[in-house]
């Protein structure tokens, strides 16, 4: 998609915009000014013919990612496209009510917390009085058995994925198709308690987008202890064996629920090692947390600590959209995305808040490391968009279980 030049407003505002592109792209590390990933000028884009080629056409190239596969098969590794025409997977609608699990809720003091009590001098903004979590057993599970672990980030939040989640668990945790399989796994879905905040100062961006061990520690030291002392849950199942194999710990997310998910995983793989982050925020979203001492380009540091750090045993899937936020497509061609009216405001003169860019770069340094990765690019896309979701979730959910099963012996 591109806008013409008759449909923009003066010719000053469009040099004004094409010099703000050349800026922002030759500030940009992942950009020099030899070589921009790729894009539809092909392997020769630089930041000069991305600007003049708006400012004498009114069309905006943009960095995309370069795919091997099309299609969202649970076979797929390394970087496949979806999109832009997108389908409703069958395993992410509802089907008969009797095949349903059993869902608990619960609340956490949040300021009773060791980890997140909202009171680090980062935050400026207020938290909830009380952190919601939500437990999902599937009904495939039989007491007493071993169990996988999924975590899920921004429960009740604008990322919330645990309605799908759940239905994609009813539907095809041991499907007689190996190729649309799940093993058992229980769902936690962990709310943020940011006071349905986001952005510099708030809880969430203190969880999600710093760049440690913290949020892991605080899932295994508070919140998985309430989980299996939750009274309701031991009436239900006196047995339920949540399993303390790596190799079966899960986290999503979606944003910063992503990078959250990924971080869980990098600093603590003795804790988790498979990751699904859907337009992780591999960026620097906030500068004023505290790990920006140890990692200055927040979640953008990634991609060294993935090239400079040996191979850790994780398994992990990412995506990223064609317009998703911080891509130099102008917010009027995404064509109303939710969110896309910030993307100018995320382009800091800094260089490392463009999320597609980002997740390229990501995607290089884990294919280049040999990681068991998966790496979605979807046309046609906004950021977190739930047409990816529906589409692509069942499959990636088979392809990041792949290689482990519970231990059904009681």
């Amino acid at each position: 998609p591109c806008v013409s030049k008759n449909d923009l407003v003066t010719e000053p505002m469009e040099k004004h915009i094409a010099f703000l592109i050349l800026v922002n792209l030759q500030s940009s590390p992942a950009t020099p000014n030899d070589r921009l990933l790729s894009g539809e000028c092909g392997e020769s884009c630089t930041a000069e013919t991305i600007a003049t080629e708006f400012l004498q056409t009114g069309r905006l190239i943009a960095p995309f990612a370069k795919t091997s596969h099309s299609g969202t098969s649970s076979a797929v590794s390394g970087t496949y496209a979806v999109g832009p025409e997108f389908t409703t997977d069958p395993a992410t609608l509802s089907r008969s009510p009797d095949r349903k699990g059993r869902l608990f809720t619960l609340n956490m003091s949040v300021s009773a917390s060791r980890y997140y009590n909202c009171t680090h001098p980062t935050l400026t903004t207020n938290c909830d009085k009380e952190r919601r979590i939500s437990v999902y057993i599937p009904h495939q599970y039989e007491d007493g058995a071993e169990a996988g672990l999924l975590i899920m980030q921004d429960h009740l939040g604008r990322f919330d994925y645990s309605d799908v989640l759940m239905t994609i668990m009813d539907n095809i945790i041991g499907s007689s198709d190996p190729t649309r399989s799940l093993p058992v796994f229980v769902l936690v879905s962990i709310h943020s308690a940011t006071a349905m905040q986001d952005g510099v100062g708030t809880l969430r961006d203190f969880e999600y987008d710093t760049v440690s061990g913290r949020y892991a520690a605080f899932v295994e030291n508070e919140v998985l202890p309430e989980v299996k002392s939750n009274k309701a849950i031991r009436a239900a199942f006196p047995g339920l064996r949540i399993t303390s194999d790596a190799e079966g710990r899960a986290s999503l997310g979606c944003s910063s629920g992503g990078l959250a998910a990924l971080g869980m995983a990098w600093f603590r793989p003795d804790l988790f090692r498979r990751v699904l982050a859907y337009n992780p925020s591999l960026v620097l979203k906030d500068e004023y947390l505290t790990s920006n001492r140890s990692y200055p380009h927040g979640g953008w540091d990634f991609i060294e600590l993935i090239k400079n750090s040996e191979k850790k045993p994780l398994r992990i899937f990412h995506s990223s959209s064609e317009f998703d936020l911080g891509t130099h497509k102008l917010p009027w061609i995404a064509g109303g995305c939710s969110g896309s009216e910030h993307n100018l405001e995320v382009i800091y003169p800094n260089g490392y808040n463009d999320w597609v860019v980002a997740n390229n770069l990501t995607a290089e340094a884990l294919e280049a490391k040999a990681y068991d990765t998966r790496y979605a690019y979807a046309r046609g896309a906004c950021h977190c968009d739930e047409r990816v979701v529906h589409d692509d979730l069942p499959n990636s959910l088979v392809w990041l279980w792949q290689g482990w099963a519970p231990n059904r012996k009681k």
